[in-house]
């Protein structure tokens, strides 16, 4: 009886605290939280600051106005699609509105217009300084660098930046694209709930 008495003691006083955490309960606190509405972003043509900017990488003579620029833009706004909590507007309406009103600033004060014309929270920008292709050990390799910027359009102020360089097996379209990830994954981290101006606003 002594025995089953200690046993049952022993089942029923709770075990000390060890330390350890869950590893699957911290995955789940450390993931961004969404922003409690979506965030309306436009993604502008970035810049193109390459060598011989506008030709295409793959030897195509005819020059191309801000090809790279274009080609990282729309890789840009497909990572940004994936994340939660995000609207991205559709690029070919933002440049409609940007040619109807040829003197609108982008940077600035004069920002909050375009955030009237269009609803939107945020407007994203940059530029493309390497858009390259080249054969290594039989393998076709990509390389891009670039930089990207988020505007505030209620502030006109800056609120995130970052910088990228990518080398891939494969295209220049495939590291824009592995580029464009990595950035956005930073943006979700620095700013998982929103910037200040959009969550005071709330």
């Amino acid at each position: 009886m002594r025995v089953l008495g200690l046993a049952l003691f022993v089942l029923m006083v709770p075990p000390a605290c060890t330390g350890h955490r869950s590893t699957h309960s911290a995955a789940v606190r450390d993931l961004p939280t969404p922003p409690a509405r979506a965030l309306r972003v436009a993604v502008t043509d970035f810049t193109d600051a390459t060598p011989g900017g506008g030709v295409h990488a793959h030897g195509d003579s005819q020059p191309v106005a801000h090809a790279h620029g274009v080609v990282f833009a729309d890789a840009f706004s497909r990572a940004l699609l994936e994340l939660p909590g995000y609207e991205v507007v559709e690029r070919r309406e933002l440049a409609r509105v940007l040619a109807q009103h040829e003197n609108l600033q982008l940077i600035g004060e004069a920002t909050g217009e375009l955030k009237k014309l269009m609803d939107l929270d945020g407007l994203v920008f940059g530029t493309v300084t390497g858009f390259a292709e080249d054969r290594e050990l039989g393998h076709n390799h990509g390389d891009v660098r670039a930089n990207a910027r988020l505007v505030d359009l209620a502030t006109g102020r800056i609120v995130w930046s970052a910088e990228s360089q990518v080398r891939v097996m494969g295209t220049p379209e495939d590291a824009a694209a592995e580029a464009a990830r990595g950035m956005v994954a930073e943006l979700a981290r620095k700013h998982p709930a929103g910037w200040s101006s959009v969550t005071t606003a709330r």
